[in-house]
């Protein structure tokens, strides 16, 4: 009995779904500077609902964590840049989006 158990502890820890990190920084097109207190946003795709949100630090770093397999889109909003969508498979490296 021990040994089925431990079988279907593994078999679960198994069957547990993929995750992974998305994580990028914020830089202003034309200057390259970091831009702080942006809003990320992680909407899933097809149906744009919001998966994760935050804001940039201060240098426009950000990062999601513990992100399951799927497919998404960033939305990052920050006033004085037009709103931008963004494939996080675009990421350029080390992960910078030029707003």
């Amino acid at each position: 009995m021990m040994i089925r158990s431990i079988f279907f502890c593994l078999a679960a820890l198994l069957c547990l779904p993929a995750t992974a990190q998305i994580k990028g920084k914020i830089t202003d097109g034309k200057t390259g500077q970091g831009i702080g207190f942006v809003s990320v946003s992680l909407l899933s795709l097809p149906d744009s609902g919001l998966v994760k949100g935050q804001i940039s630090d201060s240098a426009g770093r950000f990062s999601f964590e513990n992100v399951p397999a799927g497919r998404y889109v960033l939305l990052l909003m920050a006033m004085g840049y037009q709103k931008l969508y963004k494939n996080p498979g675009d990421l350029a490296p080390p992960g910078e989006i030029a707003l």
